[in-house]
């Protein structure tokens, strides 16, 4: 389960980073417009204007597992970069914790 909401919150993470390198100063709309479906064993996906990206699983699995994951623009060297917040944390790889 928790792959499948890497994998959303990375495609969302694509499209922020493509809108961030051709507008770097709106750093305050990166995230709009930016969707994720809401498919398989994700129950929730939310995209907030600034780029943070929260997609919740489903408790099929018998736990719930929530990835948060934050875009940090640097509108001085033009790059963005990324930190995660989850829970719980033992079911994120290694780069989430």
């Amino acid at each position: 389960m928790v792959s499948e909401l890497i994998l959303a919150a990375s495609g969302a993470g694509t499209a922020i980073s493509e809108k961030f390198q051709t507008a770097p100063t709106n750093t305050v709309s990166m995230g709009t417009g930016v969707t994720i479906a809401v498919v398989g064993k994700i129950a929730t996906a939310d995209v907030a204007d600034p780029g943070i990206v929260i997609v919740t699983g489903n408790t099929s699995t018998g736990q719930s597992v929530t990835l948060t994951v934050t875009p940090t623009a640097n509108t001085w060297t033009g790059t963005l970069t990324w930190t995660c917040l989850d829970t719980p944390a033992k079911c994120m790889p290694a780069t989430c914790r």
